[in-house]
């Protein structure tokens, strides 16, 4: 199977991965991943042709999907950050920032 992209979600240890092509009839599919045990959580495959990119919002709530397909898609995969007193680590922070030229 194809891995197009990978998304970390810092409120819940998840990753997202979006998938193009596969041998299985389980392709152009979107999945969720506990960390660290990597037991998959879900997925979904709403996209006709394969996923070329996956981005996540700053609140690491929504991630959208860029298909080869010509569409985008928004999706609500992580819920809201459970209520934690504890401040982020450097790492956490670090990891956090993103930068996505535009061409």
């Amino acid at each position: 199977m194809q891995v197009c992209g990978l998304e970390w979600n810092r409120h819940h240890k998840e990753i997202l991965s979006g998938h193009g092509f596969s041998t299985s009839t389980q392709q152009n599919q979107l999945c969720l991943w506990r960390y660290p045990s990597m037991t998959k959580v879900g997925g979904v495959d709403r996209h006709a042709s394969r996923i070329l990119h996956l981005s996540q919002s700053p609140d690491g709530l929504t991630v959208v999907s860029a298909g080869a397909d010509e569409t985008l898609r928004f999706w609500d995969f992580f819920g809201p950050p459970v209520n934690d007193t504890t401040e982020m680590s450097n790492l956490d922070n670090l990891l956090s920032l993103k930068i996505s030229p535009i061409r």
